[in-house]
């Protein structure tokens, strides 16, 4: 996977036949088959999946390099 794409959509003659496409993201859920017409509502819900995802891990990535100073 490339850095800065969370969503990847492949796209073939086969999954044309089918009107379907195959939905992958970054985040290690895996890859599901999509009809076309749901594509642009799916890949939506799972972009702020991903995003929801990513900022909790920051989150906590942030948390656990904080340290409180002595005063």
């Amino acid at each position: 996977e490339l850095k800065g794409i969370p969503v990847r959509i492949e796209f073939g003659l086969r999954d044309l036949e089918s009107n379907q496409a195959i939905v992958a993201d970054r985040i290690g859920l895996g890859k599901d088959p999509v009809p076309l017409v749901d594509i642009a509502e799916r890949t939506e819900s799972l972009l702020e999946m991903v995003q929801a995802h990513m900022y909790n891990r920051a989150l906590v990535h942030r948390q656990s390099m904080w340290h409180k100073g002595i005063k």
